[in-house]
């Protein structure tokens, strides 16, 4: 494995979700992204590799703050960025005590990948 990369893993149903975002976080900073389409697919994918991230896209079929709770009790520490169009208020809510590092927009792209880099590099994730 490529320690000189980060592995980002991006869960959905359609690959090309979280596309915009990925080739702009590829841009910034060296990564491996993987894909997964379940949430089974995505715990055995964390659970073999070490994973920096995670995030969920709108196109997952499932219940997004459950995988993000099983992909935490598997490893803490997992960052996880998850697709929400709830409003901010209603997604803390519901995801309040996940830690939860981001909600990201429908068809996230470059400036989310900004955002993400800087909220990581602000916790010592990456450098």
């Amino acid at each position: 494995m490529d320690s000189s990369k980060y592995d980002l893993l991006f869960v959905s149903g359609q690959t090309d979700e979280l596309k915009a975002m990925g080739d702009a976080l590829a841009e910034l900073i060296p990564v491996r992204i993987s894909h997964a389409a379940t949430a089974e697919q995505a715990l055995a994918m964390a659970k073999d590799a070490s994973v920096k991230l995670a995030v969920i896209g709108g196109k997952f079929e499932g219940d997004a703050l459950e995988l993000v709770n099983q992909l935490m009790l598997q490893d803490a520490f997992i960052n996880t960025a998850v697709v929400s169009d709830e409003s901010e208020e209603d997604f803390h809510e519901r995801s309040e005590g996940l830690g939860v590092l981001a909600q990201l927009p429908n068809s996230p792209g470059p400036q989310q990948a900004k955002e993400l880099v800087e909220l990581l590099k602000g916790i010592a994730v990456i450098a």
